[in-house]
Parts: C-alpha cells; structure tokens; sequence
C-alpha cells in the first residue's frame, strides 16, 4: 500500500499545496486511492524535468471536489484525479 508519493525532485506536497484550500479551510489532502495516479504523475514529471535539465514547478496539482468546486473547475476535472 502506497502512503506517500514522491520523486527526486517531487513530493507529494507539491500537489496538495493550494493557497485556497489553505485559505479556506479546505484539506486538500490526496486520498489513498488516488495515490498511485499521483506517483505515476510524478514520475511522468520527473522524466520531462531530467530532459529539460530544469526545474518544474507545479502551480496546480490535485484538488479535491470541494476546492475543484469553489475554483470553478469542471466536475470531471483531471484535477480531481491526479
């Protein structure tokens, strides 16, 4: 069972951190059925950074359906899947 994702360059953080959510008292944590999406985006990421040689910086990763909703995300939003 998976309990927390990351990569050399990436942690599991970097998709839950949301200005928001933390602003509304929203958990925005990653629920742990969604977890292996989120290690294989991860890893996804990790490849396109080895490339590029340079650093990605995610400015939007999960959201959860309450925060998808109050930003006006669609409801079928990648967002909300990692």
């Amino acid at each position: 069972m998976i309990t927390k994702v990351w990569t050399k360059n990436f942690s599991q953080s970097e998709l839950e951190r949301s200005a928001k959510a933390s602003k509304n008292g929203i958990n925005n944590s990653i629920p742990q059925h969604l977890l292996q999406n989120a290690q294989d985006l991860l890893n996804t990421l990790q490849v396109i950074r080895d490339a590029l040689g340079k650093p990605i910086k995610i400015t939007s990763g999960f959201r959860c359906e309450r925060l998808n909703k109050l930003v006006g995300g669609v409801p079928n939003s990648s967002h909300t899947r990692c």
